[in-house]
């Protein structure tokens, strides 16, 4: 748990920083989802059930497509964009594979921190009040 306030604590700092340079880093315009391109991996964490799981996110900008993979929970999918703001994009989880092992129509929020880190937040808004899951993605070097 100590862990996951740790990870919450850095997002908080690096959204604040953000917001006060103006709200704009690598990311410019408010449809340029060119931050977000390649490959991501990192841990997600979630408070209600006091669990883990790895994460892996694969973003092509040539053809606007995003994949996600679970890999510890044998569950995969794709997101679809609702909206697009600068450095913050909202989304739709559809899991494709392994669909009783992961949520479904999940509401993600994924933010810009720098060229090497994103924050991904989980909603189940008929479910759960607030955030349910939370991860800090690091960019994977060399492979999407």
């Amino acid at each position: 748990m100590k862990s996951l306030w740790n990870i919450i604590f850095v997002c908080v700092l690096a959204n604040a920083a953000l917001a006060q340079s103006g709200g704009t880093t690598e990311a410019q315009s408010d449809n340029d989802l060119s931050w977000l391109n390649g490959g991501w991996a990192g841990v997600g964490y979630q408070a209600p059930t006091n669990t883990h799981w790895d994460i892996e996110l694969s973003y092509d900008a040539g053809r606007n497509k995003f994949k996600i993979n679970y890999p510890t929970l044998n569950c995969s999918g794709k997101w679809e964009v609702k909206s697009i703001e600068p450095n913050k994009v909202q989304l739709t989880e559809y899991i494709q594979k392994g669909k009783s092992n992961c949520d479904n129509v999940v509401q993600v929020v994924v933010t810009h921190i720098s060229a090497e880190y994103i924050s991904v937040a989980y909603f189940l808004p008929n479910l759960y009040d607030g955030v349910v899951a939370y991860a800090v993605l690091r960019r994977k070097v060399g492979k999407a």
